[in-house]
């Protein structure tokens, strides 16, 4: 029996998975006495995906009779055909289906059914290819053709042949220079052309050959199958007119046959020469490949990363152990000295120990030669052949590569870059018209195909020539900076250029130069020299070898001409000091040697000696041991010298002992001098003192004192009288000189002493009135506005100060008074000049000086000073000063005024946009104006409360005015402003215009007025000018009553609509 509930209609609970079942599997053993059961049928969603335990549960009326299943209690059975019954317990099934489950999800399960599908079809799609291809390449492959395998193997062995062929002479190792390159390679080219021409014959005559052979085995094989005519039937019958087709009529029916035939074995034949031909193709680009990696090979011997810079040029130097004289001194040292009775043994222990420190010196130079030798060898790691040889020259005074590096490269690139053209020379086979005509049908349109240089230019041989362009830079980059090394040697010469041998000759004669200096020179040309000749003239860096031959050529002189200036300079230098020297030494022992006549004779003697003892001795001293020592540096280096000049030198040192003898001779002498010369000197002291005498009574003349005296006679007489004082004074610094020399004791001359004071006051009474009274004419004839009063007054000064002395200095008398009265009369107009030169004073200023004195004062080109003295200005010098200082005053306050006016002419009013309207305007920040305003009022106040504003108070009165008129109206356009600006958004409301329309009649009024009033502020914005326009405050205050009137009338409407409607309030 079924339960109804269980079957649900026949179908699947959960959607038909097949599974459902499973659940009602334990619903069914919580029965174990339950006889009923439910149907089951195979649910096939998929017919290749089998699934034996994917079952629903259906009615009976929807079983299978022949294949159907039965669950209970007990288990399921499975009923096949009817009759056949399979059981199964519950358990087991369960068991079963879970496994068969797990197995499913397993990849070699769950893919089998795909992949055996697919692995059939795929070996059966590969056999199916393989036939094919193998039915293909039998009917196809020209190899297995007997017409085409001979040619095919010919052309083959030929182009074996070609493929050892190699466009470029460069061979790994072999040192060559860019023009044996150019050369080597215009030959190979040359050659290769050759060849390649030979090849490209032999090529297209065997595959033509082949092509004829196959052609006519066609044309065999269509003669056999149609007859004799074949070619008529070919050819449409138009030339077989005696043959069978042509009588039988049949040739027609071949005709398309035999041309296909034809054109068939054309394609074939076409097929065959492109093979030939990109089998050539091939081969010249394996030539291409091959001849750039030969390049490549020999640029790039080794990795950038592996490249070692070889060491500097030149041999590197070890420091030395010991030098010759030390080992010779110590083994000489080390020896047995001979007693006093072994002389022989003595002298062979000596040689020996000499002999022996020879051979330690021989030693120590091998040993030091050997360790040099291994400073200076260098192995490196990766060994690498020069290939191009450059040259380093010297360009411009710069070191430079010829050829350059560039040239070599740009050459070596042209070669690689010409090997494809070479390769290009050869003969296509699709380019032989005869080949071609033979294998393609004339119907069809000639393909002319890809050239030969696109052909073998490929990614391939780019890389290679980018390769060999990249190790070529490299090569050529490291020489390049390898070549800095000889920077040094250039250096040298170029800092030789600028050194002056004679120069340095000159400078030691001044002291400049010193024989250290020279013979640090020397050790240097000498080592340039020595470091110029010994770098190696061949430098190997990579694959780079850098000849420096003609650098060293270029370079080497410069040492070498130094050295030879300077072997003849200082022989020359030494010499001219020697005969300086010696000069100078016969000089001073003549001087020495004089016979003495005089007192002056023994003083300059004995000055000289005591100048020659103190300095001029120890200088002569210096100069001899400077002298020999520039002959020892001389000899030192083996310059020649002269025998004149050697046998010169050799008496040095005995004319310099000579001086120093005859110095110590008249030094002894000097006693018996002093008393010799003292009664003369006493003799000469009595007369300067007698003379002095009578110069007192003769500076005592009455005519020197006398006002009534003539000027230029008292003069003269001064003048004489003053020489005479001059010349005694003279001849007693000449006798306390001698006194101070010969130690006595110094005559005073105190009479002499108060004669020259006496003498120099008269001689400056009479000479400085006569230099006064030419300045005072000089100042009285010349212009007024002309004369210096700097110059005026210190000249006043410096004679007041001389009368001062005067007075103090002479007795009483009537020409010092006078003198003085005329200084004084200068010193006190002094003041009266400098206040009518004050440059305040204006014309005004001086009409109040003519009122002063009385007289008109005529300012032209005759105004001098006589013409103010003329006047007695000075008789008004406190009035004319107080005047000058009136004028100062006022000017003092023009300027303050003039800052006034200055400042507002840069005050300008910032005229914003109201409401970004282009036709209105207002005022904006006005604080700048404020400010220059307030500041303004307080000038002015100032200046009106001084004393001395007077002279320009109507100036200042009518700035004070402008700036009054402009506060007044800056008020009121500010008032109009601000009421404008509260207005003109109400009165804009039509409504309000219709209820106050006298009131918006007025402001309508004020609104024109004030807009035109802020355009031209706008278009004029200087403050002080606006605010100043006649009109503008009558119009600002009329303004300012008219809108005084209309918010009033508008205040009144507002209350009578508050009344009306108490929302009004809030407005």
């Amino acid at each position: 029996r079924t339960r109804p509930s269980t079957v649900g209609g026949g179908g699947d609970a959960d959607g038909g998975d097949g599974t459902s079942y499973i659940a009602l599997m334990d619903t069914l053993r919580q029965y174990p006495n339950s006889t009923e059961f439910v149907y089951l049928s195979r649910l096939d969603k998929d017919s290749t995906d089998y699934n034996p335990y994917a079952l629903e549960m259906v009615p009976f009326s929807a079983v299978d009779p022949n294949d159907f299943y039965t669950m209970s209690v007990h288990g399921i059975t499975h009923f096949v055909d009817g009759s056949n019954a399979d059981f199964t317990t519950l358990d087991q099934w369960e068991r079963e289906f879970q496994l068969f489950n797990a197995m499913r999800v397993l990849n070699v399960f769950k893919q089998f059914r795909a992949w055996k599908g697919f692995s059939v079809w795929r070996g059966t799609v590969r056999s199916t290819k393989i036939r094919r291809a193998q039915s293909v390449l039998q009917k196809n492959l020209f190899q297995l053709n007997p017409v085409f395998q001979k040619s095919i193997q010919e052309v083959r062995r030929l182009c074996f042949d070609l493929s050892y062929l190699r466009l470029s002479s460069l061979k790994t190792g072999e040192l060559i220079t860019l023009d044996t390159f150019m050369e080597a390679q215009r030959d190979v080219k040359q050659e290769i052309m050759e060849k390649l021409s030979t090849f490209g014959t032999t090529t297209i005559a065997t595959v033509d050959e082949a092509c004829s052979s196959a052609l006519d085995l066609l044309e065999q094989r269509l003669n056999d199958f149609y007859g004799k005519s074949s070619a008529d039937a070919g050819d449409g019958g138009g030339g077989g007119g005696g043959s069978a087709f042509a009588s039988t009529g049949e040739s027609a029916q071949y005709a398309y046959t035999v041309a296909a035939a034809r054109r068939s074995e054309q394609r074939k034949l076409l097929c065959f020469v492109k093979m030939t031909d990109y089998m050539i193709c091939d081969t010249l680009h394996e030539v291409l490949i091959e001849s750039v990696s030969d390049i490549l090979h020999a640029t790039a011997q080794v990795s950038e990363a592996e490249f070692e810079t070889p060491p500097p040029p030149y041999r590197k130097k070890a420091k030395r152990r010991a030098d010759a004289r030390s080992s010779l001194a110590r083994m000489s040292t080390a020896a047995p000295r001979p007693s006093g009775g072994g002389g022989a043994a003595g002298k062979k222990a000596a040689a020996d120990a000499k002999l022996a420190a020879e051979e330690a010196l021989k030693a120590a130079a091998a040993a030091h030669k050997v360790e040099e030798d291994a400073l200076n060898v260098w192995v490196p790691k990766v060994r690498v052949l020069p290939q191009f040889e450059v040259e380093l020259v010297l360009q411009n005074d710069e070191l430079a590569f010829v050829p350059s590096a560039e040239t070599f490269q740009a050459e070596i690139e042209r070669a690689i870059s010409g090997f494809i053209e070479t390769l290009s020379t050869v003969d296509r086979l699709p380019d032989n018209e005869q080949l071609m005509s033979k294998v393609r049908d004339s119907s069809a349109d000639a393909d002319a195909g890809s050239s030969l240089a696109d052909l073998i230019d490929d990614d391939s041989h780019q890389d290679l020539v980018h390769a060999v362009r990249s190790s070529l830079s490299f090569a050529f980059a490291s020489a390049w900076e390898y070549k800095e090394h000889f920077r040094q040697f250039r250096n040298m010469v170029y800092k030789n250029v600028d050194h002056n041998i004679l120069q340095s000759g000159a400078d030691y004669k001044s002291g400049a130069f010193s024989l250290e200096d020279f013979r640090r020179d020397i050790v240097n040309f000498t080592n340039q020299r020595d470091s110029i000749g010994g770098f190696y003239t061949n430098s190997d860096v990579g694959i780079v070898r850098i000849n420096s031959v003609d650098l060293q050529k270029t370079l080497l002189p410069s040492p070498i001409a130094k050295l030879e200036e300077v072997s003849k300079m200082l022989p020359d230098l030494a010499a001219s000091m020697y005969q300086g020297f010696i000069s100078r030494v016969h000089d001073c022992t003549a001087k020495l040697a004089a016979k003495l006549n005089s007192a002056e004779d023994f003083v300059s003697q004995m000055s000289f000696a005591e100048e020659l003892r103190l300095n001029l001795l120890a200088e002569q001293e210096t100069a001899a041991v400077e002298i020999q020592n520039l002959y020892e540096l001389i000899g030192n280096f083996k310059f020649p010298v002269s025998e004149m000049d050697a046998a010169a030198f050799q008496t040095l040192n005995v004319d310099f002992n000579m001086l120093k003898t005859v110095l110590e001779e008249v030094e002894a002498a000097r006693d018996e001098n002093i008393t010799k010369f003292t009664a003369e000197l006493e003799a000469g002291v009595a007369a300067v003192s007698k003379k002095a005498s009578d110069l007192r009574a003769a500076a005592g003349n009455d005519m020197i004192l006398d006002e009534h005296a003539d000027q230029a006679e008292v003069i003269a007489y001064m003048a004489d009288l003053g020489d005479k004082v001059a010349a005694e004074q003279q001849e007693a610094k000449r006798i306390a000189k001698f006194q101070k020399i010969f130690k006595m004791q110094e005559s005073e001359f105190a009479d002499l002493a108060e004669v020259v004071g006496d003498v120099d006051l008269k001689r400056s009474l009479w000479e400085g009135a006569k230099e006064w009274d030419g300045y005072v004419e000089g100042w009285a004839g010349s212009l007024f506005d002309k004369i210096n009063v700097a110059e005026m007054e210190e000249k006043v000064q410096r004679f007041s100060k001389i009368t001062f002395k005067l007075e103090r200095g002479l007795a009483r008398n009537k020409v010092v008074p006078a003198f003085k009265d005329k200084v004084d009369d200068y010193k006190n107009l002094l003041p009266v000049i400098q206040a009518l030169l004050n440059k305040a004073m204006k014309p005004r200023h001086w009409d109040k000086v003519s009122e002063l004195i009385g007289a008109t004062i005529d300012r032209d080109d005759n105004f001098t000073l006589q013409k103010i003295l003329d006047m007695r200005a000075p008789d008004y010098s406190e009035e004319i000063a107080g005047v000058s200082t009136e004028a100062t005053q006022e000017s003092a306050l023009e300027e303050l005024l003039g800052k006034v006016t200055t400042k507002w002419g840069d005050v300008e009013f910032q005229c914003m946009s109201y409401k970004e309207s282009k036709e209105k305007f207002i005022l904006g920040g006005i604080e700048d104006v404020t400010m220059a305003l307030e500041d303004s009022m307080v000038t002015m106040t100032t200046i009106l409360s001084s004393r001395f504003v007077s002279g320009i108070r109507t100036e200042v009165e009518k700035v004070e005015k402008s700036l009054n008129i402009f506060s007044e109206t800056l008020d009121e356009w500010l008032n109009v402003q601000k009421n404008w600006m509260y207005l003109e958004s109400i009165f804009s409301s039509d409504d309000i215009k219709r209820q106050l329309p006298t009131e918006a009649k007025q402001f309508s009024a004020v609104d024109k007025q004030f807009c035109d009033i802020m355009r031209k502020t706008r278009e004029n914005s200087n403050a002080l000018k606006a605010g100043t326009t006649p009109g503008y405050l009558v119009q600002f205050q009329k303004a300012n009553e008219t809108l005084d009137r209309i918010q009033k009338n508008l205040e009144d409407y507002l209350e009578t609509k508050r009344m009306a409607f108490p929302r009004f309030y809030f407005l």
